[in-house]
């Protein structure tokens, strides 16, 4: 008892020692960015006081974007002080009165001299001399970053969240201390994936950002006209350089009949099917070519490849421009196995060896023919790309070779110190010998932005901070919320990621504690210490402490439902009821109800879905199932929604159907139920292919609905396979006198032992459908056998083709003993 008491009182001790410190940076923080000062002093500028300011704001406007920065900064202004800040040309200012001067014209000049002394590219300046403020900076879209930094320096205004605007504190006086800053940004290239994410406000000019998404937001502020030219927000990060194609391009330069994986050549290329014409300029898999990938081992390919890029460049009428050269996206293998490819990637040690040799080629010659285009090659995949070529020591890849590092390999989850992905880096490290020009593709938020509860903002964190002490410039964040079908509502913290995000990428060494301290507080208000309570346990449930890797290409994690073993009930409950308080704290407030609302919806997801088990570990709580539905709402009409749709659907039969299910035929009777496991396979055919259902309402059903069948076959066909392993096991092959049309019927499909990574698969045609059993892998028991039956019902008049519907409503196994 006396242990106890001490350890009580030593952790009371840590508690108040850690709050001190705590207390210590707030006060610091609000020292090096208040801007209302009590006493006023000979030098210090009354920017405003009583709603009325002498102040000025000055551009030469000789763009239009010049012309809407001082209407923003105006506008911004006047919601903080109450005064209006008139905007006048640099010819026609009041010489009088002071002035707050946007960007550089010929009154800066006079006043400052060399404003762009030893400045780089992006850097910006907020300062002030005399009485007058200089708000500029040097290269594209700079000006603007020194508004934004002035407005949250000195207001404490900042984007929070996206298409929103800040919520403004409203100030009677302001005073503000003499001042010279200057900013830069660590990492000159930043992008988003889609325009639908960008956010011009927190710093980020991206390839394509959202123009129509912002036009809703400050129109009423700003009026029509700002908006009518399109430079709000920018288009380019450089850009005199626009990048012509962001990935995936073979297919664009070498046409084939098909659109092979839906890709279809340039326009400008006359020559519609190269496979048909040039079988040789395509993939070797088992001694025959295939459309699968391009054997750029083959001189001709090459030659015929480098034409169809300065076709496009004669098309595009400039070479000034990014053209990438990438393998395609469907085909994760290694790219060729002919006698050639196989020779270079033996030789060099990487299955890319043959595009690298390639590219090494393209790039000197265009250095000499087209020096301005710059030539961008993804490093992407462990199975093609990724792997860095053995060339002799002291060997760089031509200036105009730009390397795009795509880790989708990695477990987002984890930071490249986990065992997993420590090669990553060693990878990483390896290029970085061979290329002076390597921007970083990352997918941290590309399947954790899904439906369920979970975050990796330190594993971003931790991602950046390395990169930027390595040298890496360049950051393409492959951020997906739209996957969660609530694009415009954000799910998790997929906000904050997104700030945590463009705040690095200008401070890499910034306070990341007391930055999400006060987005918590900015966007939950009251509940803020709560939110903060619930950020600190889902990182370390999904993250820090979560024994499953998420891969970066698990976009629909239910197929592996064990990655959800950290969604316990305990954690469920006790999260569900931190939620209650928060609505309880927020009530009254739209703004702040909105956004606890949004992220409890993840939340609410995960107990729909573990609705019967959760109703089983406490029914007194969790009683109503259809007011968690209410609360997920309407789910948005997208592609990226199709998956939370059929998770849903799923979820609302199981808790339908609960006790209602159709019993297991008697010859499973006697089977100790324990020795019983039964599960519905998943049909996992892309989003974007609506014309069959991925699953089937059916009341014939055992479970009330079905899996569809994939490109199913005649004979149809289906079996085991281990993916670790490489081995097969026992298959089903079903001819049309085997079929009961119209029925379920069960097939016996043999014995099995299980694996980490084994499946059950469905069509020699496709596997896409399939059910995952790794899950039920007992590594203390590796060699436990199971029997396994398939239920399927085929239609009337079956004849194998893809419209055909073929149902499988569950697959049985029979542990032996």
């Amino acid at each position: 008892m006396l242990f106890n008491k001490k350890f009580t009182i030593a952790a009371e001790a840590h508690v108040d020692k850690r709050i001190m410190v705590k207390t210590l940076k707030y006060f610091i923080f609000f020292l090096c960015t208040a801007s209302i000062a009590t006493g006023v002093f000979a030098n210090d500028l009354i920017l405003a006081e009583n709603g009325k300011t002498d102040y000025q704001i000055v551009s030469d406007f000789s763009t239009p974007k010049k012309i809407w920065n001082a209407k923003f900064l105006a506008w911004i202004l006047k919601e903080a002080t109450g005064a209006e800040f008139p905007i006048r040309g640099d010819r026609v200012m009041n010489p009088k009165k002071p002035a707050i001067f946007v960007g550089v014209s010929q009154p800066v000049r006079k006043r400052i001299g060399m404003v762009y002394q030893g400045m780089k590219d992006q850097d910006h300046v907020v300062r002030s001399k005399g009485k007058d403020i200089f708000l500029y900076g040097k290269g594209y879209d700079a000006d603007f970053y020194a508004i934004m930094e002035f407005l949250d320096k000195f207001f404490g205004i900042r984007w929070y969240q996206r298409m929103t605007n800040p919520q403004i504190e409203k100030h009677n006086k302001v005073v503000l201390k003499p001042f010279n800053h200057k900013y830069s940004w660590a990492f000159t290239y930043r992008q988003l994936p889609a325009p639908q994410l960008s956010d011009y406000f927190r710093g980020l000019t991206s390839i394509r950002d959202n123009v129509a998404g912002w036009r809703r937001y400050l129109k009423p502020q700003l009026g029509k006209e700002d908006f009518k030219h399109g430079f709000v927000p920018g288009s380019a990060v450089c850009p005199e350089q626009p990048e012509i194609d962001p990935a995936h391009t073979v297919y664009k330069y070498i046409p084939t009949a098909g659109n092979v994986k839906g890709v279809k050549g340039y326009p400008f290329i006359k020559n519609r099917d190269y496979f048909k014409t040039n079988p040789e300029f395509y993939t070797m898999q088992n001694g025959r070519r295939r459309k699968g990938q391009l054997c750029f081992s083959n001189p001709a390919l090459r030659k015929e490849f480098t034409k169809n890029i300065e076709h496009h460049l004669d098309y595009l009428g400039t070479d000034d421009v990014i053209i990438q050269i990438s393998y395609d996206d469907g085909y994760p293998g290694i790219p060729c196995n002919c006698p050639a490819c196989k020779a270079l990637s033996k030789k060099y040690g990487t299955p890319g060896a043959a595009l690298f040799d390639y590219v090494m080629e393209l790039g000197k010659e265009f250095q000499k023919k087209h020096p301005r285009t710059t030539i961008k090659v993804p490093l992407y995949r462990k199975s093609q790309t990724e792997l860095a070529p053995d060339y002799p020591r002291g060997t760089k890849f031509p200036e105009n070779v730009l390397f795009f590092f795509a880790p989708i390999d990695d477990y987002i989850n984890y930071t490249w110190d986990s065992p997993h992905n420590a090669p990553t880096f060693e990878n990483l490290k390896k290029w970085a010998e061979l290329s002076d020009r390597i921007y970083i593709h990352n997918y941290m938020g590309f399947a954790i932005a899904n439906h369920m509860p979970c975050s990796n903002i330190g594993v971003l964190v931790d991602t950046i901070r390395k990169l930027h002490a390595f040298g890496i410039k360049g950051f393409f964040y492959e951020y997906y919320p739209a996957n969660s079908g609530f694009l415009w509502n954000f799910t998790n913290f997929s906000d904050l990621a997104l700030c945590v995000f463009y705040k690095m990428m200008k401070d890499p060494g910034i306070d990341i504690d007391l930055f999400i301290d006060d987005y918590m507080k900015k966007v939950y208000g009251p509940a803020h210490k709560l939110t903060r309570t619930y950020y600190d346990e889902l990182e370390s449930a999904s993250s820090t402490n979560n024994k499953y890797g998420f891969g970066g290409t698990d976009g629909d994690l239910m197929r592996k439902r064990h990655f959800y073993d950290y969604l316990s009930p305990e954690r469920l409950l006790r999260w569900s009821k931190l939620f209650d308080k928060m609505e309880k704290l927020t009530a009254g407030n739209k703004n702040h109800e909105k956004n606890i609302a949004n992220l409890r919806r993840a939340l609410d997801c995960a107990v729909y879905h573990k609705w019967p088990e959760l109703a089983k570990f406490d029914p007194k709580y969790f009683n109503d199932a259809a007011k968690v539905r209410a609360r997920i709402g309407n789910i948005p009409r997208n592609p990226h929604s199709v998956l939370l749709k059929e998770m849903l659907a799923k979820a609302e039969k199981k808790i339908r159907y609960a006790g209602k299910e159709k019993p297991l035929p008697s010859r499973f009777n006697g089977i100790p139920p324990e020795c019983i496991i039964q599960e519905i396979p998943q049909n996992n055919r892309s989003v974007y292919d609506t014309k069959i259902s991925r699953i089937v309402d059916d009341k014939d059903a055992a479970f009330g609905y079905a899996a569809s069948i994939d490109r199913p076959d005649l004979p149809f066909n289906c079996g085991f396979y281990q993916k670790d392993t490489r081995k097969r096991g026992p298959s089903l092959k079903i001819d049309a006198c085997d079929i009961s049309p119209g029925k379920y019927r069960l097939y016996e499909l043999g014995n099995i032992c299980l694996s980490k990574n084994c499946i059950i698969w469905f069509s020699n045609k496709s596997w896409v459908t399939n059910l995952q059993l790794g899950y039920h892998f007992d590594s203390k028991n590796p060699d436990t056998k199971y029997q396994v039956f398939i239920s399927l019902k085929f239609p009337e008049k079956y004849k194998g083709q893809k419209t055909d519907l073929v149902l499988c409503d569950r697959i049985i196994l029979v542990k032996k003993k």
